[in-house]
């Protein structure tokens, strides 16, 4: 008995608000789940169902930390079950891996060049998932434990995917989501495709990611028109799942696809963001933001995402001082939420990073670049495309500074971290370049710098000129 609750009620109720209602206030997950849930878990194989049942209700409702804490007590409670399948075992270490993911929770593995990084250690907790599966022999297998290992080996590399997406191997990514919808697996999987819009994106190729993302929009709406320009909202179809079955209440259906749209159209302003249509993005980014709140919550990573993205676009069009206080708010509840090390909060203040450095605040750009640098090799690791953006920008805002000489012995350390793991002609790296030839200009070393700038805008032209300009008519020399 929990409060006057009996353990399986408690444990039956599908919706977190329900089961809070029953928690004493300032009481914490810890403690419930060690002083009452734990002695209950093994109990029944239902009970550890409905367990994972509430752990993945606080994942959805953004409560990271007690999803973790609660999926912890499951697996252990399964782990000293014997009659419990092993395949829920394996379910559930995925659950708390993806949890640890989106969490920013680490393991503090260390590897020989330091640490391993949140998504590496991520891709290595999926990948065992999938070793598991394959070794995993059940007596007596019936079709139900069949399907069952299909299902979590589909979901696997699903995870994988996106997982890829967010370690900077945006190709690794774009190849593992191809092959999957090839194969029929997530041919009318909305989230597939706008995740494979996002990889095309990250990797320069935004004509290709806005392509990928209008298929995202025919998946979840496959009777809405194909053309939805500007990320239009699709509100009618939007209203006609919400009435339905419910005209005052919108239905679970309903709630569900009204999150996935709002999801795809972040993805949409995201792409804008990356090709440089920061119009759009803003307003796109700023109508998500609103839509998330009302949908999840102010405090939810994925509306902190989309504040992230509306802060940037305000920083890129010169709206510094509403990016600064939005970016700071941001990663203040971030900071305070998931912790300051958690990649969201390190996307915070590469934007204040930029502003800073736009309003001539030298010395805290400087600063906070330093710290944005350390705390995305903690994170990330050393080789994260977040943590190569981090020393670019220690170095363009010591440039800034006219602190020359600094600057350019950074810069070429960054432009060839960012050619060996981002790639020589891709849009960061090519930015990353043109700061090089500016710093080797300030030095004094005007005929490197010269060919350094032919050479990159040669890059540039061939990549953001494709339709009019092609490798023929421009040789790299």
């Amino acid at each position: 008995m929990m409060n006057g609750v009996d353990i399986n009620t408690w444990l039956g109720m599908s919706r977190v608000d329900e089961m809070k209602k029953h928690m004493n206030a300032g009481d914490e997950i810890q403690s419930v789940v060690s002083a009452t849930l734990r002695p209950a878990l093994t109990s029944s194989p239902e009970n550890l169902r409905l367990a994972s049942r509430l752990a993945s209700s606080f994942f959805h409702r953004g409560e990271l930390q007690n999803a973790k804490v609660l999926f912890d007590q499951v697996l252990r409670a399964m782990e000293e079950s014997s009659p419990q399948p092993i395949i829920d075992i394996i379910a559930t270490r995925m659950q708390i891996t993806i949890t640890m993911m989106y969490g920013g929770i680490q393991s503090g593995i260390q590897s020989e060049d330091g640490p391993k990084g949140l998504y590496s250690e991520a891709l290595e907790g999926l990948d065992r998932v999938l070793d598991d599966l394959q070794f995993l022999h059940i007596q007596n297998e019936s079709n139900e434990d069949r399907t069952r290992k299909a299902e979590i080996k589909e979901d696997c590399h699903k995870w994988r995917a996106r997982c890829m997406l967010r370690a900077g191997k945006w190709k690794d990514s774009e190849e593992l989501i191809s092959s999957l919808i090839d194969a029929d697996l997530g041919t009318s999987d909305e989230k597939l495709h706008r995740d494979l819009a996002l990889a095309y994106a990250n990797m320069g190729e935004y004509t290709l990611a806005k392509d990928r993302i209008k298929v995202a929009e025919t998946c979840l709406f496959p009777e809405s028109p194909k053309d939805n320009s500007e990320g239009s909202s699709n509100t009618d179809e939007l209203n006609r799942v919400g009435n339905e079955e419910r005209p005052e209440e919108k239905s679970a259906t309903a709630r569900s696809t009204e999150l996935k749209h709002i999801q795809i159209r972040l993805a949409d302003a995201t792409i804008s963001m990356f090709a440089g249509e920061y119009v759009p993005a803003l307003k796109i980014s700023s109508e998500t933001t609103t839509s998330l709140k009302e949908a999840i919550g102010a405090t939810h990573f994925r509306t902190l995402a989309a504040l992230n993205l509306q802060a940037r676009c305000k920083a890129y069009m010169g709206e510094y001082k509403e990016a600064a206080t939005l970016a700071s708010n941001t990663y203040e509840t971030v900071a305070n939420t998931l912790g300051r090390r958690h990649p969201l909060a390190l996307e915070s203040m590469d934007c204040l990073v930029h502003v800073y450095r736009a309003q001539h605040r030298f010395a805290e750009a400087i600063a906070t670049a330093k710290s944005l640098a350390e705390n995305s090799k903690k994170t990330l690791g050393s080789k994260h495309p977040q943590t190569i953006r981090a020393d670019y920008q220690v170095a363009v805002s010591q440039l800034a500074n006219g602190d020359y000489f600094t600057s350019e012995k950074g810069l070429r350390k960054v432009v060839i971290s960012a050619g060996d793991h981002v790639g020589e002609n891709h849009p960061e790296t090519l930015k990353y370049t043109s700061k090089l030839a500016h710093a080797l200009l300030e030095t004094g070393k005007v005929d490197e710098a010269w060919g350094v700038a032919i050479d990159v805008a040669k890059r540039q032209a061939i990549h953001y000129w494709k339709p009019q300009v092609s490798a023929r008519n421009i040789q790299l020399k």
